[in-house]
């Protein structure tokens, strides 16, 4: 895109102590990429083979544009989806039109230092318990404070991504400290704000169809939260091994990531019922489609059904009651009502079988208005009891 002049406003990176992001800055021997627009460092030497797949690499290249690359930089500033299946293969922590001219730096190293290697052996053993890992070499490139292209605003994202291996295993670490923009103006995005456009896309691919990763959120306005999100339960960080893709806690479907329990329907016709299973069973899907009254919507990546409306059932003082069809009834006297159950026996397609009861307080058992006394659920084989008076306590069963 057309190059412009502007005016750096702030100076060199500085060290983070907190737990997230691996040190970085001029005083741990980093070098800077070149301020320019959707600029790259030179080719970097690397002193190991760091492998993606099938693929090794002695060498990569720190790009502007929130990208590590390998064989090739890349000046593209407005994110495609994954995978790309041009041969190129990069580690994309945040790829988006970054634009350091104007605020922030761009700063690399590789590094043996003995304390790193340390602590990235510690987290990769952390997140990956079967694997024997010793670290013998580790990569850091950190996005410190910068800004998009065409910025009229004072809006900084500040991220990470760490590579590391023993020779043979390999392994990538994402770190969102500060994630405050997701879009360039020449993507389309609002220079006074950021957002809209082609949102960042984050994650990595190796060059060809099959192997690659999207984090959620990618190429949305959800990749702003991006910050809050994790794949090893540590908001902020991702972490993955990809010599031989293995992503933690959770499970990869179609290239996207789900936490442990979700469900979801894997085509647009929500034909086929799919979960993300606890453990190491991965995704089991079976053939199971939307109830008549429900809809198959799009969420996300996947679909799911949805009911065509909704009601609700309320109830208040522990004698006023209303129905799901928006009637209204008084009862009085200490009672246990039904407020929901399925109607006939639970079939294949449909929900789990549930019951929800309210129970009134018997006259004179409370000061002041009577109110319910306890809400009990019955659902997937547990019996669920709230009782007044026993905040932050729920009885299971």
């Amino acid at each position: 895109m057309p190059g412009w002049e502007t005016t750096v406003l702030s100076g060199a990176a500085t060290a983070d102590t907190d737990t997230l992001m691996y040190p970085h800055g001029p005083q741990f021997g980093d070098r800077r990429t070149p301020k320019a627009d959707d600029g790259a460092s030179p080719e970097i030497p690397i002193s190991v083979r760091f492998s993606i797949y099938d693929r090794s690499y002695r060498s990569l290249y720190v790009n502007n544009n929130g990208v590590v690359s390998f064989d090739v930089p890349v000046n593209q500033y407005t994110p495609d989806s994954f995978p790309l299946t041009d041969g190129r293969a990069f580690v994309a922590p945040f790829w988006a039109d970054v634009d350091n001219r104007i605020t922030g730096e761009v700063c690399y190293r590789q590094s043996r230092d003995l304390q790193l290697l340390q602590r990235v052996t510690a987290d990769i053993n952390t997140y990956f318990p079967h694997e024997e890992f010793t670290a013998t070499w580790l990569f850091v490139a950190t996005w410190d404070h910068v800004t998009f292209y065409g910025s009229k605003s004072s809006k900084m994202n500040t991220f990470q991504v760490v590579l590391t291996t023993d020779g043979h295993l390999s392994f990538i670490m994402l770190h969102y400290k500060d994630i405050q923009w997701t879009t360039g103006a020449a993507s389309g995005g609002d220079p006074h704000t950021g957002l809209e456009g082609t949102p960042a896309q984050a994650g990595f691919n190796s060059g060809g169809q099959r192997n690659y990763f999207n984090i959620p959120g990618s190429r949305t306005p959800s990749i702003l939260k991006i910050s809050s999100t994790s794949n090893i339960r540590s908001p902020g960080r991702w972490a993955f091994q990809v010599d031989n893709f293995a992503v933690p806690n959770g499970c990869v479907y179609n290239a996207n990531f789900l936490p442990p329990g979700t469900f979801f329907w894997s085509d647009q016709t929500c034909e086929r019922r799919c979960q993300c299973m606890y453990g190491d069973d991965g995704v089991t899907c079976q053939a199971r489609g939307c109830l008549l009254d429900e809809a198959c919507l799009p969420a996300s990546w996947y679909h799911v059904c949805q009911p065509v409306s909704r009601a609700a059932c309320q109830v208040w003082g522990g004698r006023h009651y209303s129905t799901f069809d928006g009637q209204r009834y008084r009862f009085q006297g200490s009672c246990a009502h039904v407020l929901l159950q399925l109607c006939g026996p639970p079939r294949l397609a449909g929900p789990a079988p549930i019951r929800v009861e309210a129970e009134s307080e018997a006259p004179g058992a409370a000061q002041g208005a009577p109110g319910i006394h306890l809400v009990r659920v019955t659902v997937y084989g547990q019996d669920l009891a709230v009782v007044r008076g026993a905040t932050g306590h729920v009885t299971v069963s």
